[in-house]
């Protein structure tokens, strides 16, 4: 098939299945662009090119999901991911605090420096945060782990949520609190009292597959799958599983793509304030399948992905259409894509 790309963006288009087993087409369009310390865009000299799989920060599944793959089965909303640091708020040395917003959708994550579990009057409390000069929002600095240290396997246990974090203990565990790593990232509004507490990983980063909410939704593998389905993904496969990142950071639509994304604590303090606000381009991509028969069909496009890279201060835009409408492979001949903006 040929692809006639008429945009800056990287293009792409790969054949698949839809869940009742029909022959697709996946049309990926990513834009990536550049912004400075206050969030003004600039297009990118060299556009990132569509990634066909994860990319890991170390070893795949003990490390943070850096990148979720383009290519997927179809996310049913826009997604949100960011990847950076948070840097010390105006006056603190210890502490920091991260936040973004969209519209009516945003949260917070309070960052600190290491600190140590000390006993004061026979009870643990939390010594006071050591200076930093940024904290990733990386997995391994949020809540979770594993707790293997007990001598019954059956006893054992891990944060579903997140199994490479610190600070995982599970109430029968004896052990020297001195000793148990304290998460440096944390929800301001449920920070972490005791080394029994459970709370929510707090993190920016991708999620996945195999860790909770994402594995929950992948659907039933079991012999009546192998008998009924197979190689065809489960009945109870829920598409939200396609989204790599946590719920707190899906749309719950697809965005039009011109959205203001404000962010705080991304960047030092001397920067803005640590503030900066990205406006999205407000780009209409455009692709259109050529059929022998039917050429110029359109491929309606949605905005999928969002990733904010904070250290390369890079925005990465993943639009995504699926078209069903042919029953051979055989009878395609291209794509073609086309790129404007919207109108004021």
């Amino acid at each position: 098939m040929e692809t006639k790309n008429e945009t800056f963006a990287e293009v792409g288009h790969f054949g698949g299945k839809t869940q009742a087993g029909k022959n697709q087409l996946i049309c990926l369009l990513k834009a990536t662009y550049l912004f400075d310390e206050e969030g003004a865009l600039s297009l990118a000299e060299q556009q990132e090119p569509l990634l066909l799989e994860d990319v890991y920060l170390g070893e795949p599944g003990a490390s943070t999901l850096t990148e979720a793959a383009d290519l997927s089965l179809g996310r049913p909303t826009t997604e949100l991911a960011i990847v950076g640091s948070v840097y010390p708020a105006v006056g603190e040395q210890g502490r920091g605090l991260f936040r973004f917003g969209v519209g009516d959708m945003g949260f917070e994550i309070a960052a600190f420096g290491e600190r140590c579990w000390q006993t004061r009057m026979g009870f643990p409390v939390l010594s006071e945060p050591e200076p930093f000069e940024s904290v990733p929002l990386l997995f391994e600095n949020a809540f979770g782990g594993v707790d293997t240290r007990h001598a019954d396997p059956d006893k054992h246990g891990y944060e579903a949520r997140n199994p490479i974090g610190r600070g995982y203990l599970l109430a029968h565990t004896k052990v020297d609190f001195t000793e148990l790593a304290v998460p440096q990232l944390e929800d301001p509004r449920k920070l972490i009292k005791t080394p029994f507490d459970k709370p929510e990983p707090m993190c920016t980063a991708f999620v996945p597959p195999h860790w909770e909410p994402r594995k929950s939704k992948a659907g039933t593998y079991d012999a009546a799958w192998e008998q009924t389905r197979k190689p065809l993904l489960p009945d109870d496969f829920d598409p939200r599983f396609c989204n790599a990142v946590t719920d707190r950071q899906c749309f719950p639509d697809f965005v039009n793509g011109d959205e203001t994304i404000e962010l705080q604590g991304l960047q030092p303090v001397s920067m803005n304030g640590g503030a900066c606000r990205v406006v999205l381009p407000g780009l209409q991509p455009r692709c259109a399948v050529n059929i022998d028969a039917a050429p110029d069909q359109a491929v309606p496009l949605r905005l999928e992905k969002i990733l904010i890279r904070g250290e390369s201060r890079r925005l990465v835009l993943l639009w995504a259409g699926y078209f069903e409408a042919f029953e051979s492979f055989m009878e395609m001949a291209g794509t073609t894509w086309t790129l404007s903006e919207m109108s004021a």
